[in-house]
């Protein structure tokens, strides 16, 4: 089960630095601006977040389906003239949809602060999307180190965002907005840089470099329409709530539905590792690095739980205005067990067996079933609770589906005493976790993820063992 150790091991603590910074930036932004900002700008600022996540979209799958077919290549096996030339195709597209992004802004929309934001996007559009063209060559050719630089670069300047807010004590989102689009141009510098062997080379406009781009955007749409699907699970759930209740509600539910997301930023920093490294070795290492994570996964995401309580009790002191969010992260907290194993898994595994179809399946599904219960729970029970409930009910059965099928794909015998206790508990700590007091939903969960690990003692037992004898292999 040994994945060319020294490159992997390279990339994957690139990955982990990268996204510790992330984290670290992400933390300094979600607890300090806040008590900067105030409540309306801090939900802007939230806006501003969850609008530029939707900008991918116009890349069309072009660069996700060069993700695929490159993935596993070598740099010395990629021709540079014609990479070089489909960038810059794909360049004109984004700032075909960059344009028509703004012109919608000025002319259809009323509120000045909603019109800055698009207008913001727009510029990220470009920016970001030509970023993510060469960030996804170098994770297809096994080059993640690259990319993950270049993600510490941007990161970076929020730091300096909020240090500019405290000592010059400004108010208004649009400061960390204009960082933010700062700290994404040197992180193209540092990609250029990079790539400047590919952009050295010379441009190649012919039938091969527009056939070359369909041919990615065909093979890439499915996959980019997947990851859409997966966003929109939680997307059209805020969505419905800021039609529902308005931007103040709308930044209290993304307030907690953030901290959901530390955990999994940093997930799926291991899945860009593993994706190329994966498709470098034969099915049957493939089998047994699923069931070795697939197990290891099972077991330790459900201790983030435990965290729950302490982190309600700090936010609690140091945001008290944000003490009614914390009521929807006991039932947003388990998503990151079950969005956790999908995005550094399944996912993973579904591109590398080429079952991206049966992704964009699994997602459709579940962002059908979250749209049509988060309108239920917002229209027909005026409860804001309701759609924190229908986030986690797609979630979990979306994970359970892509498990069922890897499973029967891979020929892996399901452990069923592992699936129905993991879930188990998980429903347990979210109907505590409203119910009961903090500290009494800490001692019932400790002792359900203590039983959880006696039950399940075996597994664990196998997971040490195969552990031991990789880190043995490396040496």
């Amino acid at each position: 089960m040994k994945l060319k150790g020294n490159l992997f091991v390279k990339n994957l603590s690139y990955a982990f630095f990268a996204q510790g910074i992330s984290l670290l930036s992400s933390f300094i932004i979600q607890f300090f601006c806040p008590k900067l900002l105030g409540v309306t700008e801090f939900a802007y600022w939230q806006l501003f977040l969850f609008y530029v996540s939707y900008i991918n979209i116009s890349r069309l799958g072009i660069i996700d389906g060069m993700y695929l077919r490159y993935g596993g290549k070598r740099e010395k096996e990629l021709d540079g003239e014609l990479i070089k030339t489909e960038w810059l195709l794909y360049l004109f597209i984004q700032i075909f949809f960059a344009l028509c992004m703004s012109i919608i802004a000025i002319n259809f929309v009323n509120d000045a602060n909603r019109i800055f934001v698009l207008l913001a996007c727009a510029i990220c559009l470009i920016i970001i999307n030509s970023n993510n063209y060469f960030g996804f060559l170098f994770q297809a050719i096994n080059e993640t180190s690259i990319y993950s630089i270049s993600e510490v670069i941007y990161n970076i300047l929020w730091f300096v965002a909020v240090i500019v807010l405290f000592l010059f004590h400004i108010n208004s989102f649009k400061i960390i907005v204009y960082f933010y689009i700062i700290g994404q141009i040197l992180a193209g510098i540092y990609l250029f840089y990079k790539a400047r062997l590919i952009l050295k080379s010379k441009l190649r406009f012919n039938f091969n470099a527009v056939f070359e781009l369909f041919t990615n955007l065909k093979v890439g749409l499915p996959l980019l329409i997947a990851m859409y699907a997966s966003m929109l699970i939680t997307g059209c759930a805020r969505m419905v709530v800021d039609l529902r209740w308005g931007i103040e509600a709308f930044g209290y539910f993304s307030f907690a539905m953030s901290l959901t997301t530390f955990i999994l930023k940093f997930i799926s920093q291991i899945s860009m590792v593993l994706f190329p490294a994966l498709k470098r070795i034969d099915s049957h290492q493939q089998k047994n690095i699923y069931v070795l994570m697939n197990n290891a996964l099972a077991l330790i995401l459900p201790a983030a739980l435990l965290m729950f309580v302490p982190v309600k009790i700090v936010i609690g002191w140091w945001l008290p205005s944000y003490t009614s969010s914390l009521y929807y992260l006991g039932i947003l907290l388990p998503i990151c067990i079950f969005d956790g194993k999908m995005q550094l898994l399944y996912s993973t595994y579904l591109k590398v067996i080429r079952k991206e179809k049966y992704l964009l399946i699994a997602n459709v599904i579940a962002v059908s079933v979250s749209l049509i219960l988060a309108i239920f729970g917002a229209y027909a029970l005026d409860n804001l609770e309701s759609i924190a409930w229908a986030l986690l009910i797609a979630i979990a059965a979306r994970s359970l589906f892509s498990e069922l099928l890897l499973n029967m794909w891979i020929k892996i015998k399901a452990n069923y005493l592992q699936q129905f206790t993991e879930l188990l508990i998980v429903i347990l700590f979210a109907v505590t976790s409203t119910r009961l007091s903090d500290g009494l939903v800490f001692i019932i969960y400790f002792c359900s993820y203590i039983l959880f690990l006696i039950l399940n003692h075996k597994t664990a037992k196998t997971i040490l063992q195969d552990f031991k004898y990789i880190f043995k292999k490396e040496r």
